[in-house]
């Protein structure tokens, strides 16, 4: 039977193939995919400077389709929906930037968690540099708000990098006083859950390319 686990190439080249040791030797991660407005977790290949996603994930997060014909693959995507009045869509380049801030967030959000739940100690150096990181990405989007839908987004990612930093402050200072932290404590702390909610909230935006106001992003 065809193996239909094939990679792409995400740059507009053709379908390159790529020696099995190369994949083995490859980096691996896992990144949010936006085709079409809609948005999804996919799995990625990055080698030599190129970025590799699974054609079926790829089909599935745009709501296509791809078959295997012979010597020839198809791949299908439904058309872009039609273009939303001036300032009440996202633009391409705030979108960009807010998905970047996103993942920071995201990637320091789940390091706490990981720490906290294997009870890894919690340091100053650690904590500014997801702040720094975090911080950059938010000045990032900044620059390229240019709708009414950027600026409320805006505002909302202003909060959730304020909401992460409070609770990073408060866990790195408990840990600086040597008291206790139960590795389930971010399961019945408010101010994460509001956190991972929000965080939710605003992807959910970007893959609709629409702001909603939403009070976890508060």
């Amino acid at each position: 039977m065809r193996n239909k686990f094939l990679w792409v190439w995400l740059v507009a080249t053709p379908l390159v193939a790529l020696p099995l040791l190369a994949f083995a030797q490859a980096s691996h991660h896992q990144r949010t995919l936006i085709i079409n407005g809609q948005s999804g977790e996919a799995p990625v290949i990055e080698s030599d400077g190129h970025t590799y996603i699974d054609l079926e994930t790829l089909a599935r997060i745009g709501n296509g389709s791809v078959a295997f014909q012979g010597d020839r693959i198809v791949l299908s995507l439904p058309a872009l929906p039609a273009a939303q009045p001036a300032g009440s869509a996202f633009s391409k380049e705030f979108m960009k930037a807010a998905i970047e801030e996103l993942s920071v967030v995201r990637e320091w959000r789940n390091s706490l968690r990981n720490a906290i739940e294997r009870s890894y100690p919690i340091t100053d150096d650690w904590v500014s540099a997801y702040r720094t990181q975090a911080a950059d990405g938010l000045r990032r989007a900044s620059v390229e708000v240019t709708t009414d839908a950027d600026r409320s987004a805006l505002q909302s990612l202003t909060n959730e990098f304020n909401n992460m930093d409070s609770l990073a402050n408060k866990y790195l200072n408990t840990s600086n006083a040597r008291e206790y932290i139960r590795p389930d404590a971010l399961r019945d702390d408010a101010a994460y859950q509001r956190i991972l909610t929000c965080a939710r909230s605003l992807s959910s935006m970007i893959s609709t390319g629409q702001f909603v106001d939403d009070a976890s992003c508060s």
